[in-house]
């Protein structure tokens, strides 16, 4: 327990930060400020909001199809699905999360959300169950201004009941 408290409030504190910096008011969706210069889009070019992936290993374990929504330049609400059919159980993951991220193209991220998790035992009719477990996650985003290559990759921390599981993450996808 007193893990998943330390972990708490870590991100908690990363969270009150991070917004301040997300919805700063100098930071219009036309405008990218990179360090040492100011790239402004030409008009009718368009920015980058969505992001499709595929995850190699991260919130839903071994593999998932993920879409982003970016809310600001610098927040994000993603959503991934993952179907595991086994010989015993089939295992549905869909991890719902928040990023907020520092920087532009080539930014941080911290991530908070969770991972909802159904199991269907297929031997011996038996019952099935569902759960939803805590996660957090740091690392490095790319995610190109006006579209193109996207590229996640960190660890995540999974938490639940008095267990706290760190994991590594890979997103590789496309920003339209």
């Amino acid at each position: 327990m007193k893990k998943e408290m330390m972990f708490f409030t870590l991100f908690f504190v990363l969270l009150m930060t991070v917004p301040q910096v997300a919805f700063s008011e100098d930071k219009a969706f036309d405008t990218y400020h990179l360090p040492g210069k100011t790239t402004e889009l030409t008009p009718g070019e368009k920015t980058s909001m969505n992001a499709i992936h595929g995850s190699f290993i991260g919130y839903a374990f071994f593999g998932s199809i993920g879409y982003e929504r970016l809310i600001t330049n610098n927040v994000g609400l993603n959503v991934e699905y993952s179907f595991l059919p086994l010989v015993i159980v089939d295992i549905t993951l869909v991890p719902v999360y928040a990023s907020f991220y520092l920087g532009d193209s080539h930014r941080f991220y911290a991530d908070v959300g969770g991972l909802y998790v159904k199991a269907d035992l297929n031997a011996f009719d038996a019952a099935s169950g569902s759960t939803f477990i805590g996660t957090a996650g740091i690392g490095y985003n790319y995610h190109s201004l006006t579209g193109g290559f996207y590229f996640k990759a960190g660890f995540l921390i999974f938490f639940g009941g008095d267990t706290t599981v760190p994991w590594p993450n890979l997103k590789i996808g496309y920003a339209f």
